[in-house]
């Protein structure tokens, strides 16, 4: 999802025109704030602080607005769905929307189905906004079995970058879980060789979510993507575990070990065992 901004010309008959369009992945669950400004000919668009700028048309910098309408386009021509979600703190110079809304103001129009609260999602997705950006969690002795499971859901619109990856017991090697060409691998390497690489999936840059689940259990090793989408197998000589963190998204650039650019998604969190009888 990305917010977009457009323009039509003064004729009632001229079709809108796209100006400029910003970020992505913005239904994730997360607040995220929005500032369309305008200078003269200059329109400056803002999305959580990441600003575009553009140069409007002649005729629109006598930019006047008779009807600002919020959630849905003023003409119902088009595939355009309305916005369904909820939105805060709604100014227009400095004028407070929302609070003219609830106060049944004659200048607003209410039309639909429209509450002046928002419930909070019960789970909510993490956010890596980039390359560098990555969730640190910590993980308990490893079981006498060596059994884990890991299972999350991802949606991106990126073809490569680092998933998770974490350390194996006793300076084993490390586990990488990555998009490669929009494709799922697993790779397990120590010192610069690889030790088992594994491959699941395909065009998983869709912006759809996609659920992963590994898992390692008596010497067998499982990663999949899906469930019947696609699923990898192999049976390592060395037991696969988690040795102390869990690094999901990019790693942190003060360790030692090279790594790979965390991909640019948003992900849930399912599953995280270190124990599988």
């Amino acid at each position: 999802m990305t917010f977009t901004a457009h323009w039509r010309g003064t004729s009632s008959s001229s079709e809108p025109r796209q100006l400029t369009s910003l970020s992505s992945l913005l239904d994730d669950q997360h607040w995220h704030h929005v500032v369309l400004r305008q200078k003269n000919s200059q329109l400056n668009l803002t999305v959580d602080k990441h600003t575009e700028t553009v140069w409007t048309p002649e005729e629109f910098n006598l930019w006047d607005v008779k009807l600002l309408t919020v959630g849905a386009a003023q003409t119902t021509a088009g595939p355009r769905k309305n916005f369904q979600g909820c939105l805060e703190n709604l100014m227009y110079n400095s004028v407070n929307l929302t609070e003219l809304a609830k106060s049944n103001d004659q200048q607003v129009h209410i039309r639909g189905n429209v509450t002046f609260s928002c419930a909070e999602p019960v789970s909510v997705a993490v956010t890596f906004p980039g390359p560098h950006s990555f969730l640190q969690l910590p993980w308990t002795a490893p079981s006498s079995s060596g059994g884990m499971s890991i299972g999350f859901q991802f949606r991106t619109w990126n073809k490569a970058g680092l998933l998770l990856t974490f350390d194996l017991p006793r300076q084993g090697g490390e586990v990488w879980l990555y998009l490669n060409d929009a494709r799922l691998y697993l790779q397990i390497q120590k010192g610069g060789r690889v030790l088992l690489e594994l491959s699941a999936g395909s065009a998983l840059n869709d912006g759809q979510w996609h659920v992963v689940d590994l898992t390692s259990r008596r010497g067998h090793l499982t990663v999949s993507v899906d469930k019947q989408g696609g699923v990898a197998h192999a049976s390592p000589s060395f037991p696969v575990a988690v040795s102390n963190h869990i690094f999901f998204g990019g790693k942190s650039e003060t360790l030692l070990a090279p790594t790979k650019p965390g991909l640019i998604c948003c992900m849930f969190l399912t599953t995280v065992k270190n124990r599988i009888e």
